[in-house]
């Protein structure tokens, strides 16, 4: 039993090593190959994006604020192959889950991480976009298709779409997609950027689809999963310091009590 407790504490001493140095080692992802600016190979730094992450409030934000918010993760973040993956040491608890939940949990919603990540998907991209818009207190959500994520952001007394994987932005809101006028609006934008017309059709025939989804306001995109991962990322490190802490105390009482 004696020594099952000192394999239990000295596996707990590893398990905060691991959490405290896999918080200086953020995910990576892959980006998807092509020559498209901001689509497939970084231009800004990410710098600016975790300032506004870090809870730097600005001053005036209005609809010029997220047209250039969209810029700015546009060509911060590229396409990735695939989601930015938590590992074991970002989240060991949650990385010992996924054998049981699948690798889907592994997806960090997590906008530090996202952009420490230098690559993201839509819905990862549009978390990053979300999350600043609630830290400067305006009302923003997600918008669903198969295939497909961005973001709605309430400003100026109307809804506006921000679509920060493709690099556009659209001045109505998701409500609008399918008026067939708004399609020439969304071609030129895109051709503008250097698509390709199959993936601007291909773009146009997901967006305008009955097959969406509008999330409530702050909502996240998978908020089961949004919660597993807020959770075990507390639990990863919280269990072994417990654990440390009461293996210790044990000790001190008992050398305690065998002096006197």
């Amino acid at each position: 039993m004696k020594n099952i407790f000192n394999l239990f504490f000295l596996l707990s001493i590893c398990l905060t090593v691991v959490t405290i140095f896999g918080i200086s080692l953020p995910p990576k992802s892959t980006v998807q190959a092509g020559n498209i600016p901001g689509y497939n190979y970084q231009i800004y730094s990410r710098d600016t994006l975790l300032n506004l992450i870090n809870r730097q409030q600005i001053k005036k934000v209005d609809a010029n604020f997220f047209y250039t918010l969209n810029e700015v993760v546009f060509k911060t973040l590229p396409h990735a192959v695939a989601p930015a993956a938590l590992k074991f040491q970002h989240n060991w608890l949650l990385y010992l889950l996924h054998f049981i939940k699948g690798k889907t949990i592994l997806y960090t919603q997590n906008s530090k991480y996202i952009v420490l990540s230098d690559a993201a998907v839509c819905s990862q991209k549009a978390r990053v976009i979300n999350d600043i818009a609630k830290l400067n207190n305006i009302n923003a959500r997600f918008v669903s298709f198969e295939g497909h994520v961005f973001s709605e952001v309430f400003v100026n007394q109307k809804w506006l779409i921000l679509d920060p994987d493709f690099g556009i932005v659209l001045p109505f809101g998701s409500s609008e997609l399918n008026n067939f006028q708004n399609h020439y609006l969304i071609r030129s934008k895109l051709l503008k950027l250097g698509y390709k017309k199959n993936s601007i059709d291909n773009y146009i025939n997901i967006v305008s689809s009955n097959k969406i989804k509008v999330h409530k306001v702050h909502e996240a995109h998978e908020t089961k999963v949004w919660y597993i991962e807020l959770t075990t990322r507390w639990l990863s490190l919280g269990l072994p310091i417990l654990f440390i802490v009461f293996f210790v105390y044990t000790r001190w009482y008992k050398l305690y009590h065998y002096q006197i």
